[in-house]
């Protein structure tokens, strides 16, 4: 296992051009590069290798969310490293296991379709206040143009942004259809610039 995995994190390094460690669970450490890591990704736990080899990124994802494995220094340098070396493709076991869900829960029928709305949507939005922006509650991309400094202002200015974007002038009619709760249609002032 630790060859594969040794294999693995060498080829994301090569590929990237990103130098980083690598700390396994019995504390020995895997330096990828010839500089200073920019970050170093912590293995507390034997099973997470094994989740990374049969499920790659997904792999590692569940593994952090399990706390098996954990990230110090630059996550932005992490991510980088991961999407150009290509890592973010899926794993065949992630392949099938999306197929089966695929399959289990498509919108094949009328009902399917309600009941995997209703998953999804139903909930109210108590749920969503805990981690939404507050008052426009937008759950699609935020634009965090230089000087953003809150989720707030990156919302809003998407919502700028996409108002010039389509030219937007006051007095126009607009749907407000995938963004959250309406809030495009709630903010507060010329959004055509």
């Amino acid at each position: 296992m630790r060859s594969v995995l040794d294999r693995t994190f060498r080829q994301i390094g090569s590929r990237s051009g990103i130098d980083f460690a690598v700390r396994l669970a019995d504390g020995s450490e895997l330096k990828i590069g010839q500089g200073r890591p920019e970050f170093t990704l912590i293995f507390r736990k034997w099973r997470a290798y094994w989740r990374v080899a049969a499920f790659g990124h997904v792999g590692l994802l569940e593994a952090y969310f399990a706390g098996e494995v954990d990230l110090e220094g630059s996550l932005s340098h992490a991510l980088a490293a991961g999407m150009a070396a290509g890592a973010d493709s899926p794993k065949l076991l992630v392949m099938m296991a999306n197929h089966v869900h695929e399959f289990l829960h498509a919108n094949t029928s009328w009902m399917r379709a309600k009941k995997n709305a209703e998953f999804h949507y139903a909930l109210g939005p108590e749920f969503y206040r805990f981690w939404l922006d507050d008052p426009l509650m937008l759950y699609t991309c935020a634009y965090w143009k230089e000087g953003t400094r809150t989720l707030e202002e990156a919302q809003r200015n998407k919502l700028e942004h996409v108002g010039k974007k389509v030219l937007l002038e006051p007095g126009d009619d607009v749907v407000d259809i995938g963004s959250g709760f309406g809030g495009f249609l709630l903010l507060p002032r010329s959004i055509s610039g």
